[in-house]
């Protein structure tokens, strides 16, 4: 695998190299017996660039840590003073596309209705930020988010992204996650309410399968 991740990468600074030529057609025609092309020092730099990018490192092994089955319990308000809609589920984690990206499926219900969801977590190398993507059975469109991570802390924060279905249009929220010291971990998402103050209006909690409560 490593391999074909290697040809990927010269690929990419192969293209480089050859759109930084202003003219094709001048390049001169090499012989078969031509020295090997050496790497000019821009084409190196890309490279590392590249390999650097296309690494699986300590954010990725940190998100690996979630792998496996979780118990899942919703609260879901629509106000800060409304009363909250509860609700359980399952998920399973999973590391996907050679251990860049974790995976989560999930299966629970939302106020009494069946709830599927898919969802894909992720660092960019390059960027230093998380990023996600959520697909549920309960929309048509799907939430993004950019993030920042904090190992030391266990925790991310995001900068959600989602359509709001009564105007069309583009919202901005605040969420947050953390790996307790306990082993679970939670996810919380925020909305502005009509008084202009933040209240949390989704909160998940996680408890890995087999895991005793408190333990």
């Amino acid at each position: 695998m490593r391999s074909s991740k290697i040809a990927l990468i010269s690929a990419f600074v192969a293209v480089a190299a050859f759109a930084a030529v202003d003219d094709p057609k001048k390049a001169e025609p090499q012989s078969a017996d031509a020295p090997a092309h050496q790497p000019t020092a821009a084409e190196q730099k890309a490279y590392a660039a590249y390999e650097a990018y296309a690494a699986v490192g300590e954010e990725q092994a940190w998100l690996a840590q979630r792998t496996g089955k979780w118990t899942a319990v919703v609260s879901f308000s629509a106000s800060a003073d409304g009363a909250p809609h509860e609700s359980t589920g399952t998920a399973e984690f999973s590391m996907d596309l050679d251990g860049h990206v974790l995976k989560q499926v999930y299966a629970g219900d939302m106020m009494g209705t069946p709830f599927t969801g898919v969802g894909y977590t992720g660092y960019d190398n390059a960027a230093k930020q998380s990023w996600y993507i959520w697909m549920d059975s309960g929309s048509s469109g799907c939430g993004t988010g950019r993030g920042t991570m904090d190992i030391a802390k266990g925790q991310i924060a995001w900068n959600c992204t989602e359509t709001d279905p009564v105007t069309g249009r583009t919202v901005h929220k605040r969420g947050s996650e953390e790996l307790t010291s306990d082993g679970r971990f939670v996810y919380k998402n925020y909305s502005t309410g009509i008084d202009g103050k933040e209240f949390v209006s989704l909160c998940i909690i996680y408890t890995r399968m087999g895991q005793a409560p408190g333990a």
